[in-house]
């Protein structure tokens, strides 16, 4: 996932320390003539973990990642705590359990830049979600009960012309799907 903040670009994705059994995320920069500068004659760079104020990392297993370029914040799913989180960059703030009681089945997350709305897959539910930016509202907008392509998967939100994509998947083959923000069309 790429993140812009104070007009620089950063690489952000989760690592999973399994001695530690717990997760972090972590940056680098996207400037690949930055990266070569601080590269090292062995061909190493330094990468950064991103301290997040509030939260425990211990015992946690960040799955799904998401930016809202916007607002400068990174969402995520924590596997083990079955939550949804979120970090603000500018405020150096962490909010945990915006959404708690998920399935272990949260596969994907997606930002309409519009809104601020976050959506989300769940293949074990087999439905797609979605909350407002507060959190404070939030519902099923498609449930794959007698989908023969399989359970929702990737995510992907097309914000100006208010698409919503999704993947299925199966052992016999995947499709993409498309509908409106509400998936009615």
């Amino acid at each position: 996932m790429l993140v812009v903040t104070h007009n620089k670009s950063y690489i952000v994705w989760t690592n999973f320390d399994a001695e530690h059994q717990s997760s972090h995320l972590v940056q680098m920069h996207a400037n690949p003539e930055v990266v070569r500068d601080q590269t090292d004659q062995s061909g190493s760079f330094n990468v950064h973990a991103i301290t997040m104020t509030n939260t425990n990392e211990s015992l946690t297993e960040y799955w799904a990642l998401a930016a809202d370029y916007k607002h400068k914040q990174i969402y995520w799913t924590d596997y083990r705590a079955e939550h949804i989180g979120r970090f603000d960059w500018d405020k150096n703030k962490t909010e945990n359990n915006l959404y708690k009681g998920m399935a272990h089945g949260i596969e994907n997350l997606a930002v309409d830049w519009l809104t601020g709305n976050l959506y989300w897959t769940d293949s074990d539910y087999k439905w797609i979600m979605v909350a407002n930016k507060d959190f404070t509202q939030y519902s099923q907008v498609y449930k794959a009960t007698d989908d023969p392509d399989g359970p929702p998967y990737g995510l992907a939100i097309h914000s100006t012309k208010k698409y919503l994509f999704w993947s299925t998947y199966k052992i016999m083959g995947a499709t993409i799907k498309r509908a409106d923000l509400t998936a009615d069309k």
